[in-house]
């Protein structure tokens, strides 16, 4: 028989061997980011911005608030060689910048993304609607949490609607022609659009899983339909973009929403026009 002296004394040593392994194990994974100096970061947040040539003034405030969040800015102009931000040709504003950021990350996307207007700055119901949305994101525990689609702004859509008449338009018109084409092809009775509604303002949050539910293809397809009109202009692709976000991304209906916002909307007084005076 082994003395129990001898037999305390292994099993210390046994368990002395193996903190040291796996502190050596554990040391030998963060070596290269400790001599690089490097901190690994996880990224759960990507805010998806559109500007001209420099980043807007609110978006640092915003990514204060935001924990573990990478901006990802498009801009559309003339850029100087150090410009952060990367280059978009000029077809598109917000739908064409989502549209690409998630054609070229489908499989790397952060946990979330948020989609901002370019005319945010000069829109104070956009900026209400989106400190609300990052209400929901303004902490590691909800980000980690969220896993669907946040929006402020819903609104009844009839597949009739269309937009003005373009040189360039869309290749099928109006709306519910072109979305039973390139965002639902059996939705043929339009009762998946009727129920979502339309997330109007290009201001909402979506998951990831939530992106990838839909097929890769789809969004390919949507950003053929856009560049198809590069150098003409084609707003009413866009307008139909905007309305389809919800239909895309939602999981339940929001129908009753969008028809109250629409029935405060009529109870609200005409805007005057101003007169200058003479």
């Amino acid at each position: 028989s082994i003395v129990p002296g001898i037999e305390m004394a292994r099993f210390s040593v046994r368990r002395r061997c193996a903190s040291a392994l796996g502190w050596s194990l554990a040391a030998a994974a963060c070596l290269p980011q400790c001599v690089l100096g490097i901190r690994r970061r996880l990224i759960r947040v990507d805010l998806v911005a559109v500007t001209d040539t420099q980043q807007p003034d609110w978006v640092a405030p915003l990514l204060k608030t935001l924990p573990d969040t990478r901006l990802r800015l498009y801009c559309t102009g003339q850029l100087p060689v150090d410009a952060p931000c990367i280059q978009l040709d000029p077809v598109g504003s917000e739908e064409y910048a989502l549209l690409k950021h998630i054609v070229d990350n489908y499989d790397s996307l952060a946990d979330v993304t948020v989609l901002t207007p370019r005319d945010l700055p000069n829109s104070t119901d956009k900026q209400e609607r989106l400190a609300r949305i990052v209400q929901k994101l303004d902490s590691a525990k909800k980000q980690k949490v969220f896993q669907g689609f946040a929006s402020e702004n819903f609104w009844p859509v009839r597949q009739v609607w269309d937009g003005p008449k373009e040189t360039c338009g869309p290749s099928a018109r109006p709306f519910g022609s072109w979305y039973t084409r390139f965002i639902n092809t059996t939705d043929s009775s339009w009762s998946r659009i009727g129920c979502t509604a339309a997330a109007l303002g290009n201001v909402f949050a979506v998951s990831n899983k939530r992106i990838r539910s839909v097929p890769l293809a789809v969004y390919q397809g949507l950003l053929q339909e856009v560049e198809r009109c590069s150098g003409k202009g084609s707003k009413v692709v866009g307008y139909y973009i905007e309305r389809s976000w919800a239909a895309m991304f939602a999981d339940h209906c929001h129908k009753s929403e969008a028809d109250d916002a629409l029935m405060i909307s009529k109870l609200k007084p005409p805007v005057q026009p101003q007169v200058k005076p003479q």
